[in-house]
């Protein structure tokens, strides 16, 4: 078994490769015309073999797509796409992606230690919190910690959906609510 670092390494590494891919379009060779997996770029090449090597005896799986503003899918990495792997909290990767767009580049914390660290890789409730409430102080408009988030799900990631509050105890984001949101008969809720 590879050693905790190597294990925390890869995944921030993974993080900051994950949001670099999402910004510079320079993955894919574009003709001004729909772009597809063939045409692969030398940076998306090795993109893709980095997370092979990354990813190679672990039980992970991945399925990182760009898709341009036009719907077309600009590149594509599937690494164990056709296993199937329990989640712990998948939206987490979402709160990574937020944290990245709305953070200067020179001011990311995601070492060992950081919230956003510890949102990612340990699943952390509270570091979550911590990350929602950080970035939120920091994106423009009105609305608390989980509307903002939620505005980010619904317009930068196209979801329809969004949580209604995220007040885990000891979360900085206790007693914030999205009331779009409110669970109801229509939008049913496991609690």
């Amino acid at each position: 078994m590879p050693p905790k670092n190597s294990i925390s390494l890869s995944r921030r590494h993974f993080l900051k490769l994950a949001a670099a891919a999402v910004i510079p379009p320079i993955l894919v060779q574009t003709s001004g015309g729909p772009t597809d997996w063939s045409r692969e770029t030398d940076l998306a090449r090795s993109v893709r073999e980095f997370l092979e090597g990354v990813f190679t005896g672990r039980t992970m799986a991945l399925d990182f797509r760009r898709i341009n503003a036009q719907y077309d899918q600009e590149f594509q990495i599937q690494i164990n796409s056709e296993r199937w792997f329990p989640v712990a909290s998948c939206f987490k990767a979402w709160v990574a992606l937020y944290y990245y767009l709305n953070t200067p580049r020179d001011q990311w914390q995601d070492t060992q230690g950081t919230a956003l660290h510890s949102t990612v890789v340990f699943s952390s409730n509270i570091d979550a919190g911590i990350v929602l409430a950080d970035v939120s102080r920091r994106t423009s408009g009105q609305g608390n910690p989980i509307e903002k988030f939620n505005d980010f799900l619904r317009l930068n990631v196209g979801m329809t959906n969004g949580m209604y509050s995220w007040d885990w105890p000891g979360s900085p984001t206790i007693g914030f609510t999205d009331q779009r949101f409110l669970p109801s008969e229509f939008r049913n809720v496991l609690y």
